[in-house]
């Protein structure tokens, strides 16, 4: 979070180091991306962010297990869309959108109320920056945050399956699930 804030004490710390960094980018950061895309270029906060980190230097990995969870939360958004949103649509109001808890929802009605008018449906939208291929939305970040891929057999090299194995139902038994 505290890369996110664009303090200018932080900001420069960053500069120096980030030369050093190779930073695996996580799925909120990758959907806050996907959020501002049709914000002014200036305005993408985020994405300026990873940026301003790479053009100094550092290694922005995504990995294909993020990938998945990008994937799986676009489709849920869009469920979520069609099941809650879809037919109330055209009757949205600012005040209410931003009261919508899911990042990329309350995104477009931002967007079609307040930035593009033109963008006339949540398809339309998602359109903008991807569609729901699941290749595509991969593509889509490598491209556009100039992200490089981690496959999850490279992910993996190195990690003693059992000991994960162990450490994950550890969480389980805690979590009691």
């Amino acid at each position: 979070m505290f890369l996110l804030r664009n303090e200018p004490k932080i900001v420069d710390y960053l500069r120096s180091m980030s030369s050093q960094f190779c930073l695996y980018i996580g799925t909120d950061i990758l959907v806050q991306c996907m959020s501002e895309c049709l914000l002014s270029t200036e305005d993408q906060r985020t994405k300026n962010t990873l940026k301003m980190l790479k053009d100094a230097g550092s290694t922005l990995v995504l990995t294909d297990s993020t990938i998945g969870e990008v994937w799986h939360h676009l489709r849920a958004t869009h469920y979520a869309y069609v099941n809650n949103y879809y037919e109330i649509d055209q009757y949205m109001k600012l005040d209410i959108v931003e009261e919508i808890k899911e990042i990329l929802i309350r995104s477009y009605f931002n967007s079609k109320l307040k930035i593009k008018p033109d963008i006339i449906s949540w398809n339309n939208y998602i359109s903008s920056f991807c569609t729901y291929s699941r290749d595509e939305l991969c593509e889509y970040l490598i491209n556009d945050l100039n992200l490089d891929f981690e496959s999850s057999e490279t992910t993996e090299m190195g990690i003693d399956i059992e000991k994960l194995q162990s450490l994950s139902n550890k969480i389980y038994e805690v979590k009691g699930i």
